[in-house]
């Protein structure tokens, strides 16, 4: 056989995430299929014990249900252990909750600045900083949103080395925005959505007519009538202050002047520094968003379909009382907006071999789908993942003992487990921030058949790319708020 000497041309550094960790209780069973199996278990012994025989066989004819509930899988999960999803998701549409109907003559008025969402987000409020752009307020939590519209520069084209030193810097950017504790949350938001490619031909028509001649400028212009469809991609980044972590940086700042005012500036003081430490990822900030600018988002979401009518007149300021949908009607696995159907997945689990740092490629470049990828992080204070890292490593080693016990070998995922937990521990000790990360993907068509499809070549990109998706049924208005809009929510 032919032999090639040399050596290839190297790559980027691959990188690895850790197995998704091992929450059951007891011998590879979560806590309901544990103790659903044990009171079954619990009540054929005393019925055996206490009246014999038949009592015992008749009691295990009883609890065989419960016990095939905690056995029976379905989409990975136990029936029981879809109990309470199930039981929330009836209740629900019990209280109505399922549908959502625009007030259009409401008897009380929304207050100033309340955005007319459905579900968990109707009780968000805009608010304007003293620079123009919008702080998202929400007041039960007492946690404050800023969201920035950014862009990247080529990653997939670029060299090897270029791509090393991005992932690195994305890996401090994000350690550096959560390095003080008072950010809660961050969300990158990446959206495919069909466009009329009218922004591209008019920069297209400014541009080259300054440059060539006549004749070249209406055949390129000629081309770009004839190229399509079109596809318009855009990139969110948003942060979410807690008053909580922040308190006394908000008094001080606020100086008598109302704690709004005080998460204002300590808000802000963030959004300056943000530029600097996105820097090393070569990620730059276009704008921070105004609250015209949000609702444009928001509606965009529910009603993709009048996208194309905003275009035509960008200088129309819409107001945040028009933010929200018309109608909204929740399924199972389906949510019904405006002129929209979606689904949202969750990302279960990422790969599990090494692999490319733009294996995500796929799914933010899809083909002939609407999407919305949302990556949220969430900062785990130092203490607490540490206390975790130490119950998990007792709940692996007690596990172990057990399997010995019984005779059963150690499988290759346990050990993966029991290494990412002691390398996570080791980064930590080594003065490295701890991130708990979810991925959500909304997925949007004109209609049910055409939405299946799309979902289908999304699930079937996923998998290319290592990543295992769930379809989240029975919360999905709740995922779709997660996925889609730039609110930092989480499930």
């Amino acid at each position: 056989m032919p032999t090639t000497t040399g050596s290839a041309p190297p790559g980027p550094a691959s990188v690895r995430f850790a197995q998704r960790p091992d929450r059951n209780l007891f011998a590879g069973l979560s806590a309901p299929r544990a103790v659903a199996l044990g009171l079954c278990i619990l009540a054929v012994g005393a019925a055996l014990t206490l009246a014999g025989p038949t009592a015992g066989l008749i009691a295990a004819v009883g609890v065989s249900p419960l016990a095939g509930a905690a056995l029976l899988m379905l989409e990975g999960r136990a029936l029981i252990e879809w109990a309470p999803v199930a039981a929330h998701y009836v209740w629900r549409g019990c209280c109505g909750q399922l549908l959502f109907l625009a007030q259009i003559m409401s008897a009380r008025p929304r207050p100033a600045g309340t955005l007319p969402l459905p579900g968990d987000v109707t009780r968000l409020r805009v608010l304007q900083s003293q620079d123009g752009s919008a702080i998202i307020h929400d007041p039960y939590t007492d946690c404050f949103t800023a969201v920035a519209a950014v862009h990247g520069e080529a990653f997939l084209t670029a060299d090897p080395g270029d791509q090393d030193a991005v992932t690195a810097g994305w890996g401090r950017a994000l350690a550096g925005i959560a390095a003080d504790g008072q950010i809660r949350r961050i969300q990158i938001l990446h959206t495919t959505r069909p466009d009329t490619g009218a922004t591209l031909k008019a920069t297209a028509t400014q541009g080259i007519s300054q440059s060539c001649s006549e004749t070249a400028t209406v055949a390129y212009l000629e081309l770009l009538d004839q190229t399509g469809p079109w596809w318009r991609h855009d990139t969110l980044l948003a942060i979410t202050l807690t008053g909580k972590a922040a308190h006394a940086a908000i008094r001080r700042a606020a100086h008598h002047t109302g704690n709004i005012r005080g998460a204002d500036r300590v808000l802000t003081a963030h959004r300056d520094a943000i530029p600097d430490t996105l820097a090393g990822a070569d990620v730059t900030v276009d704008t921070w968003l105004t609250p015209a600018d949000l609702t444009r988002w928001i509606r965009a979401a529910y009603d993709p379909a009048s996208t194309p009518l905003r275009d035509t007149h960008p200088d129309t300021t819409p107001d945040t009382a028009t933010a929200g949908p018309v109608a909204v009607q929740e399924t199972w696995a389906h949510l019904h907006t405006d002129t929209a159907w979606h689904t949202t997945l969750w990302i279960s689990q990422w790969p599990r071999a090494e692999t490319h740092p733009g294996f995500l490629a796929a799914l933010i470049l899809p083909t002939g789908a609407a999407t919305s990828l949302t990556l949220l992080y969430e900062p785990v204070p130092t203490g607490v993942a540490l206390r975790q890292i130490g119950r998990d490593k007792t709940a692996q080693a007690s596990d172990g003992a057990l399997r010995r016990r019984l005779g059963r070998l150690d499988t290759a995922a346990q050990a993966a487990r029991e290494t990412d937990t002691a390398q996570r521990e080791a980064d930590i000790t080594a003065g490295h921030l701890d991130m708990r990360h979810t991925g959500l993907i909304t997925v949007t068509a004109g209609d049910p058949e055409a939405l299946r499809d799309a979902v289908t070549r999304i699930r079937q990109a996923a998998a290319a790319a290592g990543c295992d998706t769930k379809v989240l049924y029975g919360q999905q208005m709740q995922a779709f708020h997660a996925a889609t809009l730039p609110l930092t929510r989480g499930l």
